[in-house]
This record gives structure tokens, sequence and C-alpha cells, in this order.
């Protein structure tokens, strides 16, 4: 974690008075040493962009669904409210991010067929984006800058931009019902989404039986970062325009929450297919004085 006690550098170094009164940065000077012992990556060459991120043109084989689990996905894409989300040309939801006691701005807008801009504004970080033009994604904030997104990251990307269950035979390779339980005050269903190959882990949700809405969430993220657990717990849900979601979303990510507030859900919205092209690259903030 970096909350607390921070990262803790592989090579400390304590500068004193008279290294600064000779004009000398010891920082600068202990990275140049350990610089000579790096590892050479001189041989390492990265795989074309555009290679990197194209999916297979093999046909995808359908998604495995036992009767129970058939009956109860055939229930789901049979309600008023999916049916309108799958049926949209286009949706925008806009909401609110807040974590750890700030709160900005969150607007996801979504073109059919796949492609996808959410671009949020957070004080001291600044935008979150990450933009899926149906087949190639990118994401871009002030601490990593532009970076096109591969393999697991993009997959989860390319998810994002069906809201309908109905996409769940496209974008799962299998479908379980584990188990119908009850959960507390209400009865439930607990279904495992199972990607396909190189396209992330298996998710978990557990289904409200009386409105077969997804209240809880449960996944792992992998990333260039590595693998985060991640429970999502989804209430408050409302009706816009025929459209029910959660207007509350509570993401567990370690310690920290990340709540998001739904503030509106427009369907059929005018959208200019510009938005979803590559993103510009921006300059990466620095890291603070002193840290390797």
């Amino acid at each position: 974690s970096v909350e607390g006690r921070g990262v803790v550098p592989d090579v400390a170094v304590q500068p004193t008075r008279a290294d600064y009164a000779a004009g000398r940065d010891p920082f600068l000077q202990a990275a140049l040493r350990e610089l000579e012992h790096a590892p050479r990556l001189a041989a390492a060459t990265a795989a074309p962009a555009v290679a990197a991120a194209a999916p297979s043109a093999a046909p995808l084989a359908p998604c495995v669904m036992d009767a129970p689990m058939r009956a109860l996905f055939e229930r789901i894409c049979a309600q008023p409210w999916n049916q309108r989300l799958a049926a949209a040309k286009s949706v925008r939801v806009v909401a609110r991010l807040e974590v750890m006691g700030m709160s900005g701005p969150n607007t996801t807008t979504i073109l059919a067929p796949g492609r996808v801009h959410s671009l949020g504004t957070l004080p001291g970080t600044g935008e979150l984006l990450q933009v899926c033009d149906g087949t190639r994604g990118w994401s871009r904030n002030s601490f990593e800058g532009l970076r096109e997104l591969v393999g697991e990251e993009l997959a989860v990307l390319r998810r994002s931009a069906r809201l309908d269950a109905s996409a769940w035979a496209e974008q799962f390779a299998k479908l379980e019902l584990l188990e119908q339980k009850q959960d507390g005050d209400r009865e439930c269903f607990v279904v495992r989404q199972t990607p396909r190959e190189g396209e992330g882990q298996p998710v978990v949700l557990h289904i409200d039986a009386a409105t077969l809405q997804t209240y809880r969430v449960a996944a792992t993220v992998r990333s260039r970062m590595g693998a985060t657990a991640v429970v999502t717990e989804l209430s408050e849900f409302t009706d816009f325009d025929g459209v029910v979601v959660a207007k509350r979303s509570v993401a567990k990510v370690g310690g920290t929450k990340l709540t998001t507030v739904t503030e509106r859900v427009e369907l059929d919205v005018p959208v200019d297919a510009a938005l979803f092209g590559e993103p510009q690259p921006v300059a990466p903030k620095a890291a603070p004085a002193g840290r390797k």
C-alpha cells in the first residue's frame, strides 16, 4: 500500500548539508551509480500496437450454459429495462465520483457497436480517461500519461461498452448458476461469468431473485500494477427513463472505497464518433522529489 508508509526506496540516500554546500545532488549521484548495475533490455522489442490489440478473426465458440442458467439468463434478457438498453444505439451516463474525501464528475458515453468513452476528474488527480474505438483501447491520466491497453485490460474495457445483460452470451465463455440462496433479507441467485482465455478473471454476481437486478459484483482485476480484488455493492435502484440502474455503487479496493453516484442516464443521444479516436498524449505528472 502506498498509503501511510509510502513507497520504500531500494536505495536509501541520506543527504548532508555539505552535499548541498558543494553543489552536489546526492540523489542523482546515487541513481547514476545504480544505473551501472541495472539490467540491460536492449534486446526487448515492443509488439506493434495494432497487432497486440486486434481481436482474433476466428469465430467465437458459443457461451456455455446449462438449462437452469439458460432459463435465468432469458428471464433477465426479457426485462423491459434490459431490452431498452439492448436496443439503444447510444447511452450517456452522467455521475459523480467520490473517493477519499474528493469528488468530481464522470461521464461515460457508449456508441454501438462496442465504442466507449469514460472521462472522470478528481481534485489533485486530474483527468482519468479510458477510450475504446471498438477494437483498440487507451488509458490516459496525469500519472502514466497515454498508454494503449492490451490483453485483460482491453477486454474489460470492451465489455464496459455494453450495459445490457443480453451481452453476457457474447462476452463470456461460460455462465454458471452456482446457487440460489438467502442473503440477508433477500433471496438471490449467485452467477459466475467466466471470460474467454486471456480476457480476464471470473466474475461472481449476486442477483436479486425478485427484481433480477445485480446488487453485488466480485472480481479480480489484473493490470500492469498486479492483481487487485474488487467488490462492488450496488444500491438505490432508480428508473431513468425506463432504464432501471443502481444510483449508487461502492467499489471496495483494499482499504479504499470508490463511490459512484449516477445522476442521469440518457438513451439514443447524438454522439460524435470522433470522440472514440485515439486520445492525444499528455505529459505525466512528475514524481515527488527525492524518490527513485
